[in-house]
């Protein structure tokens, strides 16, 4: 009988296997995954779960850093090209974007942002920064008010579009993140003479 094997993954690789089957699985699977099913499914030995991660909030903690990390630079990408006639319409592409990302996610969206502690969260990658930049970008530009405290601004932004995200269907999707989108501007436009 040939005996069974393990595929060999090291260092980082190792890391980078666990939150990749982590991924899968937690967006996938029917009951809430364990520890067991992730290093099954990237084939490691159960003790190396936790070289890597102290506990199940430490590996979510991670995960959340990945999709985090690959959405922020998604969005600098995006709005690369961003000029002062476009700032607008990129905002609403933005909050449309991320509705749609979040609906996508569904079930790894649950389970990922909506348990455990956020603290772990980055601050180049959380939520706020992004916005906060996204902000910015449209201060210097003289379209978005000047002196908004974005230590308020950002996190009631946010809260807005996750709540258009809560509140869309997959046939209302386009028609809530503009509507939220038009909130978002009546709030933050730099008015003409002003």
């Amino acid at each position: 009988m040939a005996e069974k094997t393990r595929k060999r993954v090291h260092g980082i690789d190792r890391r980078q296997a666990l939150v990749d089957a982590g991924l899968v699985l937690l967006a996938s699977s029917q009951t809430e995954p364990k520890v067991e099913d992730v290093t099954s499914a990237a084939g490691t030995a159960k003790g190396t779960f936790y070289t890597y991660f102290a506990s199940w909030d430490a590996f979510l903690a991670e995960v959340r850093v990945s999709l985090l990390t690959d959405y922020a630079n998604e969005m600098q990408e995006r709005m690369g090209n961003v000029n002062k006639r476009s700032y607008w319409r990129y905002l609403e592409q933005e909050v449309i974007h991320y509705i749609r990302w979040t609906k996508e996610q569904d079930l790894l969206h649950q389970r990922v942002f909506h348990a455990g502690s956020t603290d772990e969260i980055p601050p180049g990658v959380s939520a706020s920064r992004v916005i906060e930049d996204t902000i910015q970008r449209g201060v210097s530009m003289g379209l978005v008010r000047q002196g908004l405290k974005m230590h308020i601004i950002a996190p009631l932004v946010f809260q807005t579009v996750h709540g258009a995200a809560a509140l869309a269907t997959p046939t209302t999707i386009d028609e809530v993140g503009r509507a939220a989108a038009g909130f978002i501007r009546a709030a933050l436009e730099q008015k003409p003479g002003k």
